[in-house]
């Protein structure tokens, strides 16, 4: 016996309003678990930024495999490791079964290739030359993994950090040199998520934008740029710049400005972690300025 309401429209059918409200609720319920199934995606990070900026997102549990350089946070020290950022293995990340692959800085391999025949989503940012462009990979991530909202979140939070530094930044913007490498010396040009950073914190980058984003830089441009600053990015290369001649005779040599104390996973990284770069190259400018 039909117990729910019964109404009836403008011709008289009619239309039993319990049924057709249970009817619409299953539809529903039906659209929340296709769009939740949807959204839930088994990820290989490629890339230590990669890895960052999925916890950051709250997406570690989505993880399923790291590269064997991804070490932040500690969290995801336990997880399946799946090789090197520059060569990973394919057979590790087959073996966890990612149904979506992302790296940053990467190109696409022919091992790469072979996963997206088998219908993974293989997604590769190329290395970030800016800090827009890092702030856009982390909303591109944040769509492509359902956490769109959380992006939202973590790029205001960041947004507020660059603007709190900027009104900080010294009135004198000394000449600030990184080395990535030594010997030969490489080093970042202004075209670059570092040269950026350089900006943000006050200072000048000695090398100018080029269309080799980190060059050799001839000795002789050491010399003739004669920077105040200099950050070693790398702390196993501090000695063997320090005992460069080249390099004994800089501004930054002289009055003891050459830094190898940033943590160059801060320095290297295009992840959620830049701010801290930032106010650590800040640090070593305002020291370096004539009070």
């Amino acid at each position: 016996m039909w117990t729910g309401y019964r109404t009836r429209n403008k011709k008289g059918h009619v239309i039993r309003s319990t049924v057709m409200r249970a009817l619409g609720s299953c539809v529903i319920c039906l659209l929340i678990l296709t769009v939740t199934t949807q959204s839930v995606e088994r990820i290989v990070s490629l890339s230590p930024a990669a890895t960052e900026i999925l916890a950051t997102l709250n997406a570690e549990s989505q993880l399923v495999g790291v590269s064997d350089d991804s070490d932040f946070p500690l969290s995801i020290s336990s997880l399946p490791k799946i090789g090197p950022f520059l060569s990973p293995n394919i057979a590790k990340i087959a073996a966890v079964r990612p149904t979506m692959v992302i790296g940053i800085g990467q190109h696409e391999t022919t091992p790469l290739r072979e996963l997206r025949r088998r219908g993974v989503k293989v997604v590769l940012f190329e290395s970030p030359d800016s800090i827009p462009e890092i702030y856009r990979i982390i909303r591109q991530i944040g769509i492509l993994t359902g956490h769109e909202k959380q992006s939202g979140i973590v790029l205001n939070r960041l947004y507020n950090e660059v603007a709190s530094i900027a009104h900080t930044r010294t009135k004198i913007k000394p000449t600030v040199f990184v080395v990535i490498w030594h010997p030969p010396i490489v080093s970042a040009t202004d075209n670059t998520f570092i040269g950026d950073m350089i900006r943000c914190a006050g200072g000048v980058n000695a090398i100018d934008p080029g269309a080799v984003r980190y060059p050799k830089v001839p000795r002789e441009l050491m010399l003739y740029k004669n920077p105040s600053v200099i950050i070693v990015a790398n702390p196993s290369i501090a000695e063997s710049v320090t005992t460069d001649a080249v390099f004994q005779v800089t501004a930054a040599y002289r009055s003891h400005h050459i830094i190898s104390s940033i943590d160059p996973n801060l320095l290297m990284r295009p992840g959620p972690r830049f701010p801290q770069a930032i106010r650590a190259i800040q640090r070593a400018i305002s020291t370096s300025v004539p009070r």
